[in-house]
């Protein structure tokens, strides 16, 4: 929620973390991840992981779709990664390419079959 440059519009804020944190009242936190889950079921709409790592590994086998920004350069010093998945499992769709800096990269949906 940090990296954020402020509250995402129509969209609920929930803040997984172990921590008594202040935040603004228009986010959630939540302790666990059944805590989570259970928000889901009552909620029943489309719900966004947006990180770290450690919550897309928790959370992938759960998942039905991936939005993924694919970057064909290899970089020694990254630390952070996707974790991997067995992309037979998934559609592969690509909805757009760029190239940046002599970096493409693409941005990509992943549905499970």
């Amino acid at each position: 929620l940090e990296s954020l440059p402020g509250l995402l519009p129509r969209r609920k804020h929930i803040v997984l973390t172990r921590k008594n944190i202040a935040l603004p009242e228009e986010v959630l936190v939540m302790h666990s991840i059944n805590d989570i889950f259970e928000f889901i079921e009552k909620y029943k709409d489309e719900i966004m992981i947006i990180g770290g790592a450690s919550l897309y590994k928790q959370f992938l086998e759960y998942t039905k779709k991936i939005i993924l920004t694919e970057i064909n350069k290899e970089d020694k010093e990254a630390d952070a990664f996707f974790p991997k998945f067995n992309l037979l499992d998934w559609d592969r769709e690509i909805l757009s390419n760029y190239e940046e800096n002599d970096i493409s990269y693409s941005h990509v949906v992943y549905r499970k079959k």
